[in-house]
């Protein structure tokens, strides 16, 4: 694993993290899922919150593409960059 490749693995934890503590402290309920498509295109964090579906995508690179509101119409994305 590169140096690179770790800082990206401990920012969308961090992120996760403390994304989770925020919910727990709000008492809100919300189920969370990692999701990728067939071609392998993904979004880090899918959460589904009374009855709605957010999607987070945790970028170290502001300069990646984010594609999840091409594959789902009218989500709400949340993007966390460096």
């Amino acid at each position: 694993m590169t140096l690179r490749n770790l800082i990206v693995s401990i920012w969308g934890n961090f992120l996760i993290s403390g994304h989770r503590k925020q919910l727990f402290y709000q008492r809100q309920i919300a189920s969370q899922f990692f999701w990728r498509t067939r071609q392998q295109q993904e979004i880090d964090n899918v959460e589904t919150r009374d009855g709605k579906v957010f999607g987070f995508e945790f970028k170290w690179n502001p300069k990646r593409p984010i594609s999840f509101s091409k594959t789902f119409p009218k989500p709400i994305i949340l993007s966390f960059r460096e």
